[in-house]
């Protein structure tokens, strides 16, 4: 048993891929448990729990422990008491740092096979924290496109016809469910959240190097929920109220829930052991007071409050401050 129990940060795994975007390195504070990403970073894993890959504890008692060992020992007081033994951590979380147009992309509803490949479910929230002029999300099917529609402009400039196609404005929010079709804009800078770290399928290219084949192609369009049309984009709440506030972005997700925390001062918060907190910081600098001490969270840090930590409260040090929270829903 971890005692006393305090809220866990944690050193980013940066991912280089040629599409990377340059806002990243803008964005994140470099410190040491914040550094400036090297060049070609497309993604920074804040909360990564697979085999290969585990993002490592940046303080107290279990510093330099991964992830995926902390979570080994201490499952229930750190994920929840619904947590499997022997499971992943249920989510991850990373930045995403789009530099060039993504593929179209779709996560099967059920474990899809395609040759020696398994794609598996997986439904994603992103949360646009910074974008260049032009950037654009595409999340599902416009209302009223028929299949055939879809089908008929897919691969021609007339694609953004039959898609809802969104600017990545600053403070948006789209939850991208199993068989929904979605796809990031060069200039989009985003916080991803996924129930795991899922292969997806791809449906067609915007660029020539992405190229799809036919076959794969065929085998996204048969996962595709042609029948979901429901809204992706959860709209910025523009409100210029100084008050410290929740602002509720997904509750009805069985994979998560995420608020939007706005800090003008301070807010209360706790944790009952049947899951964890992830507070990912958006902007601003805030504290967080627990029984075991006080901890220090930076713009593009994240913290996990353990399951059974109970009370904690946050302090922004800046004028304001703006968190993600993200609690476990659906436990692996």
């Amino acid at each position: 048993m971890l005692d006393p129990l305090y809220p866990l940060k944690f050193c980013p795994l940066y991912e280089q891929q040629p599409w990377a975007g340059n806002l990243l390195a803008e964005f994140l504070s470099n410190t040491p448990e914040q550094p400036s990403p090297p060049p070609g970073t497309a993604a920074a894993w804040a909360i990564l729990d697979e085999a290969e890959r585990s993002t490592p504890v940046a303080n107290g008692p279990l510093q330099g422990m991964t992830l995926s060992e902390a979570v080994r020992r201490y499952a229930a007081a750190l994920v929840g008491y619904r947590h499997s033994q022997g499971q992943p951590f249920p989510v991850c979380l990373r930045l995403v740092d789009v530099g060039a147009p993504q593929p179209l992309l779709v996560h099967p509803t059920n474990p899809f096979s395609d040759d020696a490949l398994t794609f598996l479910p997986n439904t994603k929230f992103w949360y646009s924290v910074n974008s260049r002029p032009g950037a654009w999300v595409i999340a599902g099917i416009r209302s009223g496109v028929t299949r055939l529609e879809v089908l008929a402009r897919l691969h021609s400039p007339e694609m953004d016809r039959v898609l809802e196609v969104f600017p990545a404005a600053p403070g948006d929010a789209f939850l991208i469910p199993r068989g929904r079709i979605h796809s990031l804009g060069t200039g989009a800078l985003l916080w991803e959240l996924q129930e795991r770290p899922a292969v997806p399928l791809r449906i067609a290219a915007f660029r020539p190097e992405d190229q799809v084949s036919r076959r794969e192609a065929q085998a996204g369009l048969s996962v595709v929920q042609f029948q979901d049309r429901q809204l992706s984009r959860i709209s910025h709440e523009a409100g210029k109220g100084l008050q410290t506030r929740r602002v509720p972005l997904v509750h009805h997700c069985p994979q998560f829930i995420v608020d939007e925390l706005r800090l003008f001062d301070h807010l209360f918060d706790r944790t009952t052991g049947e899951s964890c907190h992830l507070l990912a910081l958006i902007r601003g600098t805030v504290e967080i007071h627990t029984g075991a001490g006080v901890e220090t969270l930076q713009q593009g840090a994240v913290a996990c409050i353990p399951a059974r930590l109970g009370d904690y409260r946050m302090y922004t040090l800046t004028d304001t401050a703006t968190i993600l929270r993200v609690i476990p829903q659906k436990m692996r």
